[in-house]
């Protein structure tokens, strides 16, 4: 009961001064990190991680503690050539977009930088033969991020030929990054899709 929210961290705050310890159990992460001294964070019946309320909340080491923490809603979807289903996985984009409520104008953006950047860009190149297409949603804050990873040599997708394709790409998105990692066949491309 958020009226009530108050009234227990008082209660709380006044047990932990009498040197009493407590173990709390609660999804309310704004609770938890007012009310917490140590914060453990559980899936699957384990310890995840665990740290201070500032390394769990602010810097957690770990990505399902960082898409808890977030709310993220994720999507990831795996592409190997030759066998990709393009149009299942369309689908499943539309269907992640409308199962999380996010607003049409974002999951028209999310799609649209799905099928053109992985259809008609990376794809297209000789080079990558899969990548993994992964999209977060962020409800609080109403922001959509995807991340995609691919093998084959170092290749930015802003470096594309298909100019077309990249005009539609960047007025869908506020920034775009490409990065590789050193000496290996792995390239990774950031983009934060518009609201």
């Amino acid at each position: 009961d958020p009226k009530m929210t108050g009234e227990v961290q008082a209660v709380i705050k006044d047990l932990a001064r009498e040197g009493k310890t407590m173990v709390i159990v609660t999804h309310d992460m704004r609770f938890a990190r007012a009310v917490s001294n140590r914060v453990f964070f559980m899936d699957c019946g384990e310890i995840h991680e665990e740290g201070s309320p500032e390394e769990i909340f602010t810097h957690p080491e770990k990505e399902r503690t960082r898409r808890f923490i977030k709310n993220l809603r994720v999507l990831e979807i795996h592409a190997r050539k030759p066998s990709f289903d393009f149009p299942a996985s369309c689908s499943a984009v539309d269907d992640y977009c409308s199962r999380n409520q996010i607003p049409p104008k974002t999951a028209g953006r999310i799609l649209l930088v799905f099928e053109e950047l992985v259809q008609q860009v990376l794809l297209a190149q000789p080079s990558v033969s899969e990548l993994w297409f992964a999209a977060e949603y962020a409800e609080a804050e109403e922001q959509a991020e995807v991340m995609i990873t691919y093998d084959g040599p170092a290749f930015d997708p802003q470096m594309t030929d298909n100019s077309l394709s990249l005009t539609l790409i960047r007025n869908a998105v506020t920034a775009m990054r490409h990065e590789t990692a050193d000496g290996e066949p792995v390239n990774r491309c950031f983009l934060t899709i518009r609201k």
